[in-house]
């Protein structure tokens, strides 16, 4: 009975110890589901870039990230700011793109998140933007402000070379093979793209200006080196679709003038100022804090 009894005991303390969170914050938790799932994430990262893994720094880096996004949401909500049902939905069509929802979700659970914990990660983001948004507006950078980052820049601000390309994404590829024999035995690009969008076999982009470094390597190189008007593929996408496109013109990379760049300029000054306010404010909330780690380093 003595043995059944520890048996159960300590069952019990490992069942305990796992349901717990990973760090408390002021007495808020951050789920271990959170706190696995990112660390995962960044050696993922760094193992694909070739990057030795410190999983001792990681993993202290990433509980202070947590711990960051816990205290900018307090302030947050000291302060009223929100975001809507419809935004955060929004926001997640947008990263889903193309994919069914379903397969969406599988990619998601790959991540060792619950699409509700994902949700509610997304959401998180999103009203930490806004408090930024609302505490270091827009307007804020003046026109002073931006010419003197032009001129003090030590690298120029570029724009980078550009294709006007017309792209049809595949989900299979038969179908996308099937598509190349039409386009070889003389069927017309454009005329393929609105006969496979009305089958529902692929989604098409119209022609429109794109950098080739924006999308996967193979695709981007190809891109870059295309002949005009000529058709290429299938390419076999990192999200496993298949993609057929056509140049029709390019443009060299080029040094912007000052007014190009001003958005560019305007986007990297508040960026800059809003980290800067998020390190002071997680700063001077973090002393306050009380911060219990149930997670070893």
């Amino acid at each position: 009975m003595k043995k059944i009894g520890f048996v159960l005991l300590f069952l019990f303390t490992f069942l305990y110890g796992c349901s717990r969170d990973a760090i408390t914050v002021d007495g808020e938790g951050i789920s271990r589901e959170i706190y696995d799932a990112v660390v995962k994430e960044r050696i993922e990262a760094h193992k694909a870039l070739g990057l030795k893994v410190d999983e001792k720094a990681l993993k202290r880096s990433v509980a202070d990230e947590l711990i960051a996004e816990v205290l900018l949401l307090k302030e947050a909500k000291s302060r009223k700011i929100a975001v809507a049902d419809e935004d955060l939905k929004k926001t997640i069509d947008a990263m889903r793109g193309s994919k069914k929802d379903e397969e969406f979700r599988k990619e998601v659970k790959k991540t060792g998140l619950s699409y509700e914990t994902f949700q509610k990660r997304v959401k998180n983001r999103l009203i930490i933007a806004r408090l930024m948004e609302e505490l270091i507006k827009e307007d804020s950078v003046t026109e002073k402000d931006m010419m003197e980052f032009y001129k003090k820049s030590q690298v120029p601000f570029l724009k980078p070379e550009s294709v006007f390309v017309k792209i049809i994404q595949l989900n299979n590829e038969a179908d996308a093979k099937a598509a190349m024999e039409a386009i070889k035995k003389g069927e017309d690009f454009d005329k393929l793209a609105d006969r496979l969008l009305k089958e529902d076999k692929a989604s098409v982009t119209d022609y429109g200006w794109l950098n080739p470094d924006t999308i996967s390597k193979e695709i981007g190189t190809a891109m870059k080196t295309a002949k005009l008007n000529q058709v290429y593929g299938p390419y076999k996408g990192k999200d496993n679709a298949y993609y057929l496109f056509r140049v029709k013109n390019r443009e060299a990379s080029r040094v912007l003038s000052f007014n190009e760049a001003k958005p560019q300029i305007k986007a990297m000054i508040l960026g800059q100022r809003r980290q800067e306010l998020m390190a002071h404010l997680v700063d001077i909330n973090r002393k306050k804090a009380k911060i219990k780690y149930n997670i070893s380093f």
